[in-house]
């Protein structure tokens, strides 16, 4: 039996409020590239962190 997301102890929720323009456009680059927006958002955050720590 597969566990899910939500329900894995390994993940935890995040959310926060960004422009409606940001929000539609990312859904609908997500929509038409296929991907789900947990992806996109694990990726984008994890591109972000790692921006980060080489500015330091």
């Amino acid at each position: 039996m597969t566990v899910g997301r939500r329900n894995n102890p390994d993940y935890l929720q995040i959310s926060g409020l960004i422009e409606k323009s940001l929000a539609l456009k990312f859904k609908a680059w997500c929509a038409a590239h296929q991907m789900q927006l947990t992806e996109a958002m694990e990726e984008a955050i994890q591109d972000f962190l790692d921006k980060k720590s080489k500015e330091k």
